[in-house]
This record gives C-alpha cells, sequence and structure tokens, in this order.
C-alpha cells in the first residue's frame, strides 16, 4: 500500500462524540454550532414524565434533546431520564 497520494486527495474525518453506556448504550453527545443534542439510543421505550426529549420525536427507536446556549435543564428530571434509560437496557 503506498503512502502517495494523489493531489486533492484528503484524509476522511474522523468525528468522535461521547457515548455512555451501562448494560447497552444510552446516549451520545453531538455538538453543533447552534446547541448540544444528547440522544437516547432506546429514547422511544424510556418514560420521559418531565417532557424533555424534544428532537426525534417521530424517530422508532431513539429520542433526542436539544440544547440551547440559554435552555436550562431541570437536572433531577434528567437524572431520572438516564435511570430510565438504564431500566430500559435492562430490559
Amino acid at each position: 500500500m503506498s503512502s502517495k497520494r494523489s493531489s486533492g486527495a484528503s484524509r476522511p474525518t474522523l468525528t468522535v462524540c461521547p457515548a455512555f453506556s451501562l448494560d447497552g448504550l444510552i446516549c451520545t453527545v453531538e455538538t453543533y454550532k447552534d446547541k448540544v443534542k444528547l440522544t437516547f439510543a432506546k429514547g422511544a421505550s424510556v418514560n420521559d414524565p418531565d417532557h424533555l426529549f424534544n428532537a426525534s420525536l417521530d424517530a422508532s427507536v431513539r429520542r433526542a434533546i436539544d440544547l440551547r446556549e440559554d435552555d436550562q435543564l431541570d437536572t433531577e428530571a434528567f437524572k431520572a431520564l438516564i435511570r430510565e434509560a438504564v431500566r430500559a437496557n435492562r430490559g
């Protein structure tokens, strides 16, 4: 395999996003110019009584929380959502 590249060729960009798991994937964190997105792998199966999910609501499996700069996140409700996600993994 040659290490030469033709002019104009570029290497693929590797994007790394944090992922959190316990007995399976819980959520990933992605950063965008205008928001941070927390995507819950099995969000459609997770009880969300405080209605934290505000994105990917039509997806069949996942759900997400989009947070913008001035948004406030209810930390107790978020902790409960994480616990529910772990329960969904342990199914």
